[in-house]
């Protein structure tokens, strides 16, 4: 009988290479193999790290005590747990692929911390956001945005159940005038009120059942407001209306009121006392003011 041998494609170990020719090597790779290349070896981490890649933005993504980094142009998402619910485009690397840069004790929280580290060292990192989903009681939000890497976020986005005063006290007080707040699910109290709630430089509130004429009138110098289910009257929007056209400084680049289902606007309440024109662009009333 003819023995039949199987031809074993040839390998070239890339460290054979020189330090030049590997560099252009790397910049051909995906995102998760220069990622998985550079854990081999200290070498291969520094050459990755002087090759220069560039990554557009991170964001990390908590999820209860499940995690993620999701990288953004170009596109991966590296597990720092064992599974998480949301996904982004793009190639996974998980947790154990990474194992040399990691502890075997370490918590998600630790394990998402050094991840973030090697990635932010190792890539030229544009800004990054942070993503946290409370939906228990025992979130570990405080516990998450009191780590001194994470506080330089550029965004903080928040989904949740119904929100705490104390938990949007501490949100209120933590950023930043240069940061933006996203709150894009759960439930605001009614009665619920702080000094901060247009100090962050945009602010998007899902719930602002809460925002009242007068907390409007305070703005100044905000980026991009959007305000979801409101409760804001229309002869109270006309009030601030009036106020914005009247402003002796800018109040805000940007602003979205959607007010709750079911109420037509009435434009002769809405714009009553300024000169307005009406029109109508991609099947959808717009005013001039």
């Amino acid at each position: 009988m003819e023995e039949i041998l199987a031809i074993q494609p040839s390998t070239f170990p890339l460290r054979k290479l020189p330090f030049v020719a590997l560099k252009h090597v790397i910049h051909v790779m995906e995102i998760d193999e220069i990622l998985k290349t550079a854990v081999t070896s200290k070498y291969m981490e520094c050459v990755v790290k002087s090759s220069c890649i560039r990554v557009e933005k991170a964001v990390l993504h908590f999820d209860d005590m499940r995690a993620a980094i999701f990288l953004k142009n170009p596109n991966l998402t590296v597990l720092c747990s064992a599974f998480i619910s949301e996904s982004y485009k793009g190639a996974t690397v998980r947790k154990q692929d990474l194992k040399p840069w990691l502890s075997e004790t370490s918590t998600v929280l630790e394990t998402t911390l050094q991840l973030f580290l090697r990635i932010r060292n190792l890539f030229q990192c544009g800004s990054f956001d942070l993503y946290i989903s409370l939906t228990k009681k025992d979130s570990k939000m405080q516990e998450i945005m009191e780590i001194p890497e994470f506080r330089n976020y550029e965004r903080l986005s928040l989904v949740g159940r119904k929100f705490e005063k104390d938990e949007l006290d501490y949100v209120m007080e933590f950023g930043r005038e240069d940061q933006k707040l996203r709150i894009i699910k759960g439930q605001i109290p009614e009665d619920y009120y702080h000094p901060n709630l247009f100090k962050y430089t945009d602010v998007h509130y899902c719930d602002s059942r809460w925002i009242r004429l007068e907390h409007l009138l305070s703005i100044k110098d905000n980026g991009i407001i959007r305000l979801e289910n409101s409760k804001l009257t229309q002869p109270e929007i006309n009030t601030f209306l009036r106020h914005w056209v009247n402003s002796e400084h800018d109040m805000f680049r940007q602003m979205e009121i959607v007010i709750e289902k079911g109420d037509r606007i009435h434009f002769s309440v809405m714009f009553r006392g300024l000169v307005a024109l009406l029109g109508q662009r991609f099947e959808s009333d717009y005013v001039l003011m």
